[in-house]
């Protein structure tokens, strides 16, 4: 079917036995496959066929069905009514906000524009002040710490130095060269290993004193 907008299945009052041809399966299918919209009114209000519940709309009657598909001349003045109504309740509530907002709007002087201006220019010279100064700063230090490297330097090696001649001035008085100055000597057996007890003193080969090593046979 060609230029159709709805289609309508509809039966007045009846029996249930009048009405069991709208519950036949391929009826029910018919309208679950159908491209077109399907509104039903078969019966009246409290009688359900399964093709009520295949159909895009059920009505409780036929006139409810004709009523849904084609309104009343009065539902289409009242919705004409109330469509102008909402168009004129808006255009007053855009021409309210309109005025509101052309009540708020503030126009500046050229001197309160030029004023403004060198505000924000005087805002932006002092805040470059404050980084230009802030870096210059910085800069500064850096030079300084630069400049003060070979003081820093020399320090260093000054500190170094100590620490080496402390480290030979340790390093002396502790080698034995000086405790055998002192009067002490050092008795060896034939390979060289310190003896250090009068067990072991056959064994003493040599005997090492500050000016050299006496060897005995």
């Amino acid at each position: 079917m060609k230029n159709v907008d709805v289609i309508i299945v509809a039966r007045g009052g009846g029996s249930l036995e009048d009405l069991l041809p709208f519950s036949e399966e391929i009826v029910v299918r018919a309208v679950a496959n159908s491209e077109i919209p399907v509104i039903t009114g078969v019966g009246h209000e409290p009688d359900w066929m399964l093709v009520d519940f295949a159909a895009d709309f059920r009505a409780p009657t036929p006139t409810g069905a004709a009523e849904a598909v084609v309104p009343t001349k009065l539902s289409l003045i009242q919705e004409l009514d109330n469509i102008g109504h909402r168009i004129s309740t808006n255009l007053v509530s855009k021409i309210t906000n309109a005025k509101q907002h052309i009540e708020t709007i503030t126009i500046k002087s050229p001197k309160q524009m030029v004023m403004e201006r060198y505000q924000r220019l005087d805002d932006v010279a002092r805040t470059l002040g404050f980084i230009i100064n802030a870096k210059m700063s910085d800069t500064r230090h850096k030079m300084e710490f630069v400049n003060n490297l070979p003081n820093i330097f020399a320090d260093k090696i000054a500190n170094l130095v100590k620490g080496v001649e402390h480290a030979g001035q340790m390093l002396n008085s502790l080698g034995y060269k000086n405790v055998l100055a002192r009067g002490y000597a050092i008795a060896r057996d034939a390979n060289n290993v310190i003896i250090s007890s009068t067990s072991e003193a056959k064994h003493i080969v040599s005997i090492e004193f500050a000016d050299g090593v006496a060897t005995i046979k």
